[in-house]
């Protein structure tokens, strides 16, 4: 592949051209680690609070469906140990 500002040659993964700093077009693929979504799910149910930055984090690396079901749970865990922590 070749950069579109100044020629050069660059590879087809490169999204900026190291030579004149211009755009090649290439988006920079996000992706999750399974380690982030086993840990976010994890934290979902037994630290709520963790559980919605995790689950705010993966639905900004495009998983959105993953990431709001993350935040559902967590409410839903808050809300559980909540219930426990008072006695109900």
């Amino acid at each position: 592949m070749f950069c579109k500002a100044c020629g050069n040659e660059v590879l087809d993964t490169t999204i900026i051209c190291p030579k004149c700093g211009s755009s090649t077009g290439v988006e920079e693929v996000k992706t999750v680690s399974p380690a982030l979504l086993w840990g976010g799910w994890l934290s979902a149910i037994f630290l709520p609070i963790v559980g919605i930055a995790c689950g705010i984090v993966i639905a900004t690396r495009k998983q959105v469906g993953m990431g709001i079901g993350m935040v559902v749970t967590s409410i839903f865990a808050w809300i559980f140990w909540i219930g426990v922590l008072i006695g109900v």
